[in-house]
């Protein structure tokens, strides 16, 4: 299993890395020492996370139907070193373009 998760760099510092916890799947007495972080982004400022209803025809910050995925997934991460955040839209179903 691979929990995408927003983590302090160090203990000490203000730094937050974006990154997947990577745990075993399939035994609950497995402890955290068998964990492991990959870091995919560093020095994070904030992370926003949202998703198109069609319905609504906008963007909605939760997600609530639990009998279909959203078309599009849009991920906007503000980063400390730069003044105009990244934004990414991921369809996760077909789209007709």
């Amino acid at each position: 299993m691979a929990l995408l998760r927003l983590r302090p760099e160090s203990e000490k510092g203000d730094q937050l890395d974006l990154g997947l916890l990577r745990k075993p799947a399939g035994d609950a007495g497995i402890g955290p020492e068998y964990e492991t972080w990959v870091p995919l982004i560093k020095n994070v400022r904030s992370l926003q996370i949202r998703y198109f209803e069609p319905r609504l025809n906008s963007w909605v910050d939760r997600w609530a139907d639990t009998a279909r995925l959203p078309r599009l997934v849009k991920l906007t991460i503000g980063r400390s070193d730069s003044s105009v955040p990244w934004e990414a839209i991921i369809p996760l179903g077909r789209t007709p373009y």
